[in-house]
Formats: C-alpha cells, structure tokens, sequence
C-alpha cells in the first residue's frame, strides 16, 4: 500500500530502505551523507529494532501497510517539515504485539515480572509475595520460556520494550 504513494514521483529526495540489512545501509548512508533524510520502510512492528534505527538517524519508520494517505502525510512531514515520524500504523501494532504478549503472562507472572524489573532478587520476591523461592524461580523460568529470553537483563529489556510492566 504504501508503495503505491510513490508512483509518478519525479524525484525523491529521500532514501527508502526496504530490506533487512537496513541497519547497516543507515550506517552507510548516514556515514558518507548525513544530510540524507532516510525513512525505514518494513512489515516489523519491533520496538527494538525502532530504536536501534532511530537512534542511527532514522528519520521515519513506517509499515509496509501504512495507507496511502497516511504514508504521503509522513513522507511529507519528514521531507518538507523536517519532522521524526514512526507512523500510527507502527505503534498501532506495537500496542497490539503488547497486549498478545502480555495476555500469555499469568497474573502472577506479571507480578513477578514487575519486582524482577526493580532488581529485586528471588528471595525478596518470595518473601513479598508471600511465596516460597522455589515457586519465584519458577515463574521466573516460565516467564523466560514464554518470551524467549536467556537472561534476567533480556527479561527486563523486553518487560520494557513490550509496555509489560
């Protein structure tokens, strides 16, 4: 759909970038012509990977499925008003993906979640959640294995990237 909005454009003044190894194109882009204005065009709807893009000088970051209108509305903030944009279509889907993920935690996982977020060990847990420490380290395996995490740290990244906590 968005595609669409380009067709008949005699010149465009920015870059889009429409495959995966974006990152290391944006690097290269921003490397050699700063003043390029690139906008990351894709069918990911991932907060981390928003991130990494913006925090290299992205200067959008659309959906694939992002509506004509909404796509030329973007295209022109981002050229013409020197604006950041990230799309209503993006963070629709972010809030979608966040709701699913944090609709497989158990209520109580969730609580958990939380206290791991505030760096509290399995034995502060346990002891304010009126829990024994087994059953702490248990949920705690079950919240990793639900969101494929391996480490407490990535736990914590994707609590806050995912809106969870």
């Amino acid at each position: 759909m968005a595609l669409n909005a380009l067709r008949g454009w005699n010149k465009v003044t920015s870059t889009l970038l429409l495959d995966m190894d974006g990152i290391e194109r944006l690097r290269e882009i921003k490397t050699k012509h700063a003043h390029v204005k690139v906008i990351i065009l894709t069918q990911y709807a991932d907060m981390k990977f928003y991130r990494t893009m913006m925090s290299m000088g992205a200067n959008g970051y659309l959906l694939k499925s992002t509506t004509e209108n909404q796509f030329i509305q973007d295209f022109n903030a981002v050229v013409f008003d020197n604006a950041t944009v990230s799309g209503q279509g993006f963070m629709d889907e972010v809030q979608k993906k966040s709701s699913e993920l944090k609709s497989t935690l158990g209520a109580r996982e969730i609580e958990v979640l939380g206290l791991v977020c505030r760096e509290m060990s399995s034995h502060e847990i346990a002891s304010k959640l009126n829990i024994s420490f087994h059953t702490v380290n248990n949920h705690r395996k079950s919240i990793m294995k639900k969101t494929g995490q391996l480490t407490l740290a990535g736990l914590a990244n994707w609590a806050r990237e995912h809106n969870v906590v």
